[in-house]
């Protein structure tokens, strides 16, 4: 099996350097950037007096929602998407970055009733975790909360194979078992997981700290009850950071879905055999 790190630079040639994926990631920029204009847009001519402030709200209202939709529907679809670069790294498809169709939704649709079932399941495990440390240490419920929270976050890398066992074949069987994850956890998967988890780490705390800090530069334009920040070109720094951390997010976990799909195949022994499922 290759090393992690050869992974992540595997991962990082076919997302930058393959024939098809530039014009991929120019229309992953500009959706993102019509999705913040929009958002932006009651701000900006608010400051530029294009109608006065106490319009601001309902036009701030209005635009966030339509914004909002046209993210979920792009979080949607980006996760159909990720689920078949997954299949195209098992197979070691020579393009890894499949066509803009309508294939994602299709591969979400079917995905979703396994995803809803382990995202309850993960919830109800977790509340039942919290409230046990909860009622046997006699803490706040926030304070209880916290250390459970750190234990669980170790095992969000293992979410990644539960979407690598339905990308294999695009099969959901064998995934409403709860018991599929001890399987995962035996030192075969889980060693090169970790390692794997481990060196994406530095990509993972970068990607963050930009979201947090956009989120910062968000945040006057969520409490102000009316646009009055005049600063020059505050919305067009605003702008472009929400494009450009969207950006680094989409491209941050296309990498992390080729390194699981090469990872998942290279521990099932797969080559380029016949032996992967179609979303056809």
């Amino acid at each position: 099996m290759k090393s992690m790190s050869n992974l992540i630079s595997d991962g990082l040639d076919k997302l930058f350097k393959d024939e098809d994926a530039p014009p991929i990631h120019l229309l992953a920029v500009f959706v993102m950037l019509v999705i913040s204009a929009i958002a932006l847009y009651p701000d900006i001519l608010a400051t530029m007096q294009i109608f006065n402030p106490a319009e601001y709200r309902m036009y701030h209202d209005i635009t966030n929602s339509i914004s909002s939709a046209m993210l979920f529907l792009v979080s949607i679809y980006l996760t159909g998407y990720n689920i078949i670069i997954i299949n195209r790294a098992m197979k070691d498809e020579k393009t890894v970055l499949p066509e803009i169709d309508g294939a994602p939704y299709k591969v979400f649709v079917d995905f979703f009733p396994a995803q809803a079932f382990w995202i309850i399941l993960y919830a109800l495990l977790y509340a039942l975790v919290a409230a046990a440390v909860y009622f046997a240490l006699k803490v706040n419920l926030v304070y209880a909360s916290i250390p459970v929270a750190l234990v669980f976050m170790f095992f969000l890398p293992f979410a990644s194979f539960i979407l690598a066992t339905y990308a294999e074949s695009f099969s959901k069987k064998g995934l409403f078992n709860p018991f599929i994850v001890f399987k995962f956890l035996k030192p075969a998967f889980a060693k090169p997981l970790l390692k794997l988890a481990l060196q994406f780490s530095p990509i993972w705390v970068i990607v963050t700290a930009f979201s947090l800090l956009t989120y910062q530069f968000n945040v006057p334009t969520k409490i102000m009850p009316d646009a009055t920040i005049t600063e020059n070109f505050f919305y067009h720094k605003l702008f472009a950071m929400n494009t450009l951390s969207a950006y680094l997010e989409i491209v941050a976990t296309f990498l992390w879905s080729y390194c699981i799909g090469r990872m998942f195949g290279q521990l099932h022994g797969y080559q380029k055999a016949n032996t992967f499922g179609s979303i056809n």
